[in-house]
């Protein structure tokens, strides 16, 4: 057998576990990462971690491109925007108590309207952060 048929089959095994492993996820309905993969070749096959995702990326990109590269990518941008809206719900709450506040003269105002603020502020970096990330994985 030639070295290049052995590394040829090597390759094809490589693929079929990726394949089955992507296919094991889907039927188990649990997310997976091309990091997830590397991870299962360098630990079944023996391989540097990165030969190993290199392999992964190649036939990630050629059949299944929907793989993202690690979990929390996939699902970290619509935590931000999730954050994003409560700030601005705290945000508006917050502010409404300063209005308040600002009705009496009795009471102290800009204490809310500072921590509003704050709030909206929080708000507007985690949904520019988040839209920041959803191009940035686009690329």
């Amino acid at each position: 057998m030639s070295p290049s048929t052995g590394s040829q089959v090597t390759a094809e095994t490589n693929e079929e576990m990726i394949a089955a492993a992507i296919e094991k996820a889907r039927e188990d309905l649990k997310p997976i990462s091309r990091r997830m993969l590397g991870l299962m070749l360098t630990q079944k096959r023996n391989l540097p971690y990165k030969e190993a995702i290199e392999i992964v990326d190649a036939y990630c990109d050629e059949k299944a491109p929907y793989i993202p590269g690690y979990v929390s990518s996939e699902f970290g941008i619509y935590w931000l925007k999730v954050i994003a809206v409560f700030n601005v719900l705290i945000g508006v709450t917050v502010a409404y108590f300063g209005v308040r506040a600002y009705q009496d003269p009795k009471q102290i105002a800009w204490p809310w309207f500072c921590v509003a603020t704050i709030f909206i502020g929080l708000a507007a970096l985690s949904w520019v952060k988040s839209v920041e990330r959803e191009f940035g994985k686009r690329d």
